[in-house]
């Protein structure tokens, strides 16, 4: 099940109750509130609504941020452009442009917040037919350097987070804080894509494994049709005393090679995706929050990827952490999956790599006079259709090759292309891509999946330790009406939030920001 913070009942959390602070400046320049998110605030006593949203970071000097107070500045009030972003060194924020945030309060117990993206109309929305998320870019490595992590062991050279925003929402009713949506506790958020994006060395050197790996299909189809060509058949169609050789030349290792290559190769349950031409791997976080896998429509029965998970990760609950140590199970098992992924690919070439495969014959005929020495080379794909070749030696070389290559020509080498028929059906059969996926298969643990796993799972152990990655991240705030009852008075929402210093409970920064606040005792005087 999900380790999540407590995000507040009637009896309080005990992150509530942990001693708060604020920061200024912090490893990673954040000027935010140190308080962990899901974490619960002291009691409030408010007089009135206030709401407030941002896209990036928190307060007054977050990017696109808007507030508004009952009855001062009621609003709406809305963002101005996002031109500038905070921690600029550690995120990148590709489409900030196309965020903004409205702030509203309508009396003293009811507000609206909302960050999200702008449709056509110039309204915000998180529901908007448009769709679509601004892409956000955590450099991991660099937040993880200024941490104070140490990366010298480290197997993994590049590490990005790239995350899709879509923005949230929090409305204050007659001083309840909604649930409009049903699903996550109070308020609603949407995100997208909450890729981890990794390249490595051990992922290059995978990749020459599978080369080494599918030059067994080679191996493989030479000894095939040397078993099942009957010579026999063939040399007792030529001139009495003839003898004849075959030898079969595969050349199917590269352009096997190149389909793997040719784009990257995504696991059945769309949790991981490897580039071998480029050494990355990409674990797409947002698949482990899915609780049925889809393949070209859902499988049946509905196969569990993550315990407890709510179907989705837009119906998560409150503070959901997306990396922790239950994911290393779930990715060993992918990455082990990931060899059959690259197996399906390799034996699906061998049908059109089988063209590179060529039967060279060589025939002998001998005498007192000279020898006549013939040859002609079949495909095993495109019969044969060029005559045989001769060589001769001695005085009666000539008449040798004449023998030759006229039962070469008119039966032998038609013969040969009718014996490889039964051949080429088998290793395009059943049969044959049991044996080739075999053969590739055999090297499923020691090639492919250990140098994987080896750059991979240390350094989501080590990522685990430092970074806290939350979808749905709330912070709660009650306050004490007049009757003596404690009750939810607030709500601060971000669609995704960050915290880099994650053992030491150290600051957060959300992306898609929003919050309301009210009176406390929920009654509106008219």
């Amino acid at each position: 099940m999900f380790r999540r913070a407590e995000w507040g009942s009637s009896q309080g959390s005990n992150l509530g109750r942990r001693t708060l602070a604020v920061c200024a400046v912090t490893i990673t320049t954040f000027a935010c509130s140190a308080l962990p998110a899901g974490a619960a605030s002291a009691d409030t006593e408010g007089d009135t609504a206030h709401a407030s949203a941002s896209v990036l970071g928190d307060g007054s000097t977050a990017a696109g941020y808007s507030e508004a107070t009952w009855d001062t500045d009621p609003g709406p009030n809305s963002s101005g452009p996002v031109t500038t972003l905070p921690f600029s060194d550690v995120i990148a924020f590709g489409q900030a442009g196309a965020m903004k945030s409205v702030s509203t309060t309508t009396s003293p117990v009811d507000g609206t917040a909302i960050s999200g993206l702008v449709g056509s109309d110039g309204q915000v929305t998180l529901d908007s037919a448009e769709g679509g998320f601004a892409p956000a870019t955590v450099d991991l490595l660099a937040a993880m350097r200024k941490g104070g992590a140490d990366l010298s062991d480290s197997l993994v050279d590049q590490a990005l987070l790239r995350l899709g925003i879509g923005g949230s929402q929090v409305v204050a009713h007659d001083g309840v804080i909604l649930d409009q949506d049903g699903v996550g506790g109070p308020g609603r958020y949407r995100v997208g894509q909450a890729d981890l994006e990794l390249h490595s060395p051990k992922i290059d050197e995978a990749a020459a494994m599978i080369y080494d790996a599918v030059g067994r299909a080679d191996r493989l189809t030479e000894d095939t049709v040397n078993k099942m060509l009957s010579l026999t058949t063939l040399t007792s169609k030529l001139p009495a005393g003839a003898s004849l050789t075959a030898r079969v030349h595969s050349d199917m290792q590269d352009q096997i090679f190149r389909d793997i290559l040719a784009k990257p190769v995504t696991t059945k349950n769309k949790v991981l995706t490897v580039d071998f031409s480029t050494g990355r791997a990409t674990l797409h976080l947002d698949q482990l929050m899915h609780g049925e896998e889809w393949v070209d429509g859902p499988l049946l029965p509905g196969q569990y990827v993550r315990e407890g998970d709510l179907t989705g990760i837009n119906r998560q609950q409150p503070n959901t952490e997306i990396i922790d140590d239950e994911i290393y199970p779930m990715i060993a098992e992918t990455i082990h999956d990931l060899i059959d992924e690259v197996t399906t690919i390799a034996v699906g070439a061998i049908d059109g790599a089988l063209a590179s495969v060529t039967v060279d014959f060589t025939a002998t005929l001998k005498s007192a006079l000279g020898t006549g020495t013939a040859t002609w080379s079949t495909n095993l794909m495109t019969p044969q259709v060029k005559p045989a070749t001769c060589v001769a030696t001695g005085v009666g070389g000539p008449v040798m090759c004449t023998l030759l290559t006229t039962a070469i020509n008119t039966v032998v080498a038609p013969l040969a292309n009718q014996l490889l028929v039964p051949v080429r059906d088998f290793l395009l059969g059943d049969d044959g891509a049991n044996l080739y996926g075999l053969a590739i298969a055999d090297l499923k643990t020691g090639m492919i999946t250990i140098p994987v796993r080896d750059a991979i799972d240390p350094f989501l152990q080590a990522l685990s330790q430092v970074v806290s990655l939350q979808v749905n991240s709330q912070r709660p705030s009650y306050c004490t009406a007049s009757d003596g009852t404690r009750r939810l008075s607030g709500l601060k929402l971000s669609a995704f939030s960050i915290a880099l210093a994650r053992s030491s409970s150290g600051p957060r920064v959300g992306l898609g920001n929003s919050g309301v606040t009210t009176r406390c005792d929920g009654v509106l005087s008219h």
